[in-house]
């Protein structure tokens, strides 16, 4: 209620102040203070907080991200209690795309690669991204409700491009599956979702740190695989 009445103050302000624009600013003023969250993971930070993880010596490779590969299969109910989950159609822009954002993100800030390119290079280190799960939803329990998510991704790492192929460097499996506590009014399954996938970035990040592929001086498993 506070809020609203120092949204509503903020607009009577804004009129006062701008006269003849005060009748058509006031109105989307008026509609910004009631217009619903964004349901972007991306641009909303009720879901999605960066993970501010910093790399622990800085990367001199560069590298390209390329579009998350969508794998997903359709959400299944576990035993007996019924599970209402959310649709790609509750997110206003693409899951796959969403989630590509988020990792270049992730990546560029972190500081493990040179730069994130927008476009391949053969010289190069190449991202493929797969995501296996990508799931919230509500589930009935004999008592309240209860919300749960899953997040499946999987990242290869390649090399730069040598006698038309790349070789492999990394691959990475990772898997969150938050679940809240039973109550009534649960945490939203979108919230669980980006807490889901920000543990999941943390991991990525970190396993690729770890291993060094974006640090040419230093000799990785992958190089000694080629000996």
């Amino acid at each position: 209620m506070r809020s609203d009445r120092w949204c509503l103050a903020s607009v009577f302000r804004l009129v006062r102040a701008r006269c003849g624009l005060a009748g058509p600013t006031a109105v989307l003023a008026l509609a910004a203070c009631n217009a619903p969250p964004r349901m972007d993971l991306r641009r909303n930070p009720e879901f999605y907080q960066p993970t501010g993880y910093s790399a622990s010596a800085p990367g001199d490779r560069d590298v390209f991200v390329a579009p998350v590969v969508d794998e997903r299969k359709p959400p299944q109910d576990e035993g007996q209690l019924p599970t209402l989950f959310l649709s790609d159609r509750d997110w206003e822009r693409p899951v796959p795309v969403m989630v590509h954002e988020i990792l270049r993100d992730e990546l560029r800030d972190s500081g493990v690669f040179r730069q994130v390119l927008d476009a391949a290079s053969p010289e190069a280190l190449l991202v493929k991204p797969v995501l296996r799960s990508f799931e919230g939803g509500v589930q009935e329990q004999l008592y309240g409700r209860r919300s749960l998510a899953a997040v499946g991704l999987q990242v290869e790492v390649y090399g730069p491009l040598q006698d038309n192929e790349r070789k492999l460097l990394l691959t990475q499996p990772l898997f969150e599956r938050p679940v809240s506590s039973p109550g009534f009014k649960p945490a939203s399954p979108r919230v669980l979702l980006g807490a889901a996938l920000q543990a999941t970035m943390t991991r990525l990040v970190g396993a690729i740190d770890a291993s060094n592929v974006g640090r040419s001086a230093v000799v990785t498993d992958a190089d000694l695989r080629k000996q």
